[in-house]
């Protein structure tokens, strides 16, 4: 019988015929048993675990954009399925151990599953009102008997003993809570450089919220979009989440200097760790993010294919001709706009600037008569600089040449957050629509920048 590829097996699953499935189940069933075996002690518990993970593979299947990817998909799963397994047995564990680990600093020989317990009793606590959070301070973090806590807070022994029984059944509670919920993801240094240029290109206005996070979607994707431009990258370590999830507002990465790093999501809270560095803690919003596959055009029509590296060098050598030249006076204010013209007869890609290429009035002249007289341009002689690269062009839906004016900061974002390394390909039609960045090399990087409409 003719070996089936992974990437036919799950295409075959995901079309209805199961016993596909039951091939990759038993390809992958006694690699899976022997990873959770070695995290799990009792073998009954690692069978019921593997039966656990393949019942939510199956579940998942659909999510799996890339069916050669099943092996690590699947390894992925079977990790966090078992750390769901510690975490549901260190809240079964007795309290105050719990108490104390939260309150002591982490040590070289913690594990995983004793880590991941004790940011979440951190957590719990941090939930709690402030007259519950004080005695839970004074009797388990400081020592304090029930008696000496009174005393130091003013309170009757009794009240003392209520707030305590309180505080612990909330903490339990929202243990319990977190620990359904939340899931933990191993990120490669790829992973932390693609969370870091999502960060990038979030929203920085506050009436957009929504723009100010960075969505973790399901199959790996990771989206930052402030509705003048979109990043789409993957994280091989997100690859198994089930649910989108948003990070913000507000998220801020600095920039990567780890090879590997953990992101703990834990209900209205994410944690990122990354090296001896401190945990960094991020809100995550329960609301739908935009639908931002409907505002990526598909490939096709008009593209250019150009050195990555070219490109970056175009738009670093137009900079200073941008606002160093461009003094901003009177009610004239400026954007540091770019023409982008792509030309079929001459297989160019040429970024253009000129003496008043950016130039508006200020919004609170807008629809007041403004003479070019008074413009930081007037008695200036008129001068226009270009750059351009070779490259392979298409013109087969567009005007010759190509025109489409953008920001320049956007562009080298653009160009810089897919990380092609090699050949980029920008894919348009329409001046008025936006310019989508495409890596050769890693076709699921894309970038998009909607054209600047200055009057």
């Amino acid at each position: 019988m003719e070996r089936l590829e992974d990437r036919d097996l799950v295409q075959l699953a995901v079309s209805g015929e199961t016993w596909a499935f039951g091939r990759l189940a038993e390809r992958y069933g006694g690699r899976i048993f022997g990873r959770i075996r070695r995290l799990v002690r009792q073998p009954d518990d690692a069978e019921d675990l593997v039966q656990e993970v393949f019942l939510l593979a199956f579940r998942r299947l659909g999510q799996l954009h890339d069916g050669s990817r099943f092996s690590p998909w699947l390894s992925r799963i079977a990790e966090n399925t078992a750390r769901e397994w510690h975490r549901r047995r260190m809240v079964q564990i007795r309290f105050e151990e719990l108490l104390s680990k939260e309150w002591s600093r982490p040590h070289a020989d913690e594990s995983q599953a004793e880590r991941e317990a004790r940011m979440m009793v951190r957590e719990a606590i941090r939930r709690l009102s402030g007259a519950h959070r004080e005695v839970i301070e004074y009797h388990y973090f400081k020592g304090r008997s029930y008696g000496e806590t009174a005393y130091q807070l003013g309170l009757e022994v009794n009240t003392v003993r209520s707030r305590l029984q309180k505080a612990r059944q909330r903490i339990k509670k929202e243990m319990s809570e977190m620990t359904i919920a939340g899931n933990t993801y191993d990120l490669t240094a790829q992973d932390i450089q693609a969370l870091y240029w999502a960060t990038r290109f979030v929203s920085t206005d506050e009436s957009r919220r929504i723009l100010q996070g960075v969505c973790l979607d399901t199959g790996g994707r990771v989206v930052g979009c402030d509705g003048a431009r979109l990043l789409l990258r993957t994280l091989e370590g997100t690859e198994d989440l089930e649910k989108q999830v948003i990070l913000g507002p507000g998220f801020e990465l600095p920039e990567p200097q780890h090879e590997r790093a953990t992101l703990s999501i834990r209900g209205k809270q994410a944690f990122l760790k990354a090296g001896g560095e401190d945990e960094l803690v991020i809100p995550v919003l329960d609301v739908p993010y935009v639908n931002y596959e409907a505002v990526i055009p598909a490939k096709g029509g008009s593209f250019v294919r150009i050195s990555a590296g070219e490109l970056l060098q175009a738009v670093s050598l137009i900079t200073e001709h941008l606002e160093p030249r461009h003094p901003a006076a009177g009610v004239w204010t400026y954007s540091p706009q770019v023409e982008v013209q792509i030309s079929s007869e001459h297989q160019t890609l040429s970024l253009v600037t000129s003496r008043d290429l950016g130039y508006r009035a200020a919004k609170e002249n807008a629809g007041k008569p403004v003479s070019n007289d008074d413009a930081p341009w007037a008695g200036v002689p008129y001068w226009r600089f270009t750059t351009s690269i070779n490259g392979k062009v298409n013109l087969k839906d567009s005007p010759e040449p190509f025109r489409s004016s953008v920001n320049h900061s956007y562009l080298s974002d653009a160009v810089s957050g897919i990380e092609s390394g090699g050949m980029q390909d920008i894919h348009f039609t329409d001046p008025m629509e936006g310019l989508l960045f495409t890596s050769c090399d890693y076709p699921d990087r894309k970038a998009l920048v909607m054209p600047m409409r200055i009057e």
